[in-house]
């Protein structure tokens, strides 16, 4: 994402969430593998600030369970998202 790479974090930050929004708008849930990935990178942005890392948790633990039920639990993207989630449950 060209504002995330730019160092434009708030911009980017609204831009991850006007999207969810819209996979919200027609997925109940936003329940779908790219709106699993907006919430990953959402979250990578959140674990930066302490006071939004338990949002960053909570975005990594609903990306991975949307990647399990889509993607399946051998998936190597099913297994990254448990691994960023792992590395946000030890700070």
């Amino acid at each position: 994402m060209k504002d995330r790479d730019s160092g434009d974090t708030a911009c980017a930050e609204r831009e991850f969430r006007v999207a969810l929004a819209s996979f919200a708008g027609y997925i109940p849930g936003a329940e779908h593998p790219l709106a699993a990935t907006v919430r990953l990178d959402l979250a990578h942005l959140e674990a930066t600030n302490a006071h939004t890392r338990a949002e960053a948790r909570r975005l990594t633990t609903e990306a991975v369970a949307i990647r399990e039920k889509f993607l399946g639990s051998d998936d190597p993207r099913t297994r990254s998202g448990r691994i960023s989630l792992s590395k946000l449950q030890m700070d």
